[in-house]
């Protein structure tokens, strides 16, 4: 078992020595797809933060809407002698 797992290391760094070895010989390394990786990361976090903005400006706008909305049905209901909408002074 334990040769087995030796001989499994062995031509497992072998394949690996070689993919490296042809990478190098084509000029190429890790480093783009890290730096990829980094922007990635930095566009996803900079889109999480700009969504939690945007969430907390609706609440504010739904917030004052509903205000809003609360007062002028408050007015109506207990409005004896307030003006409606078209000028003229309701009766409730």
């Amino acid at each position: 078992m334990i040769e087995h797992s030796r001989e499994q290391q062995r031509e497992f760094l072998g394949v690996f020595r070689e993919l490296f070895g042809r990478e190098q010989e084509a000029g190429g390394s890790a480093a783009p797809s890290v730096e990829v990786e980094r922007r990635i990361g930095a566009l996803e976090e900079r889109l999480k933060e700009q969504k939690q903005e945007q969430d907390k400006k609706l609440e504010m706008i739904i917030g004052l809407l509903q205000q809003r909305v609360g007062s002028e049905s408050s007015s109506k209901e207990g409005g004896g002698g307030k003006e409606s909408s078209s000028g003229r002074e309701s009766i409730v």
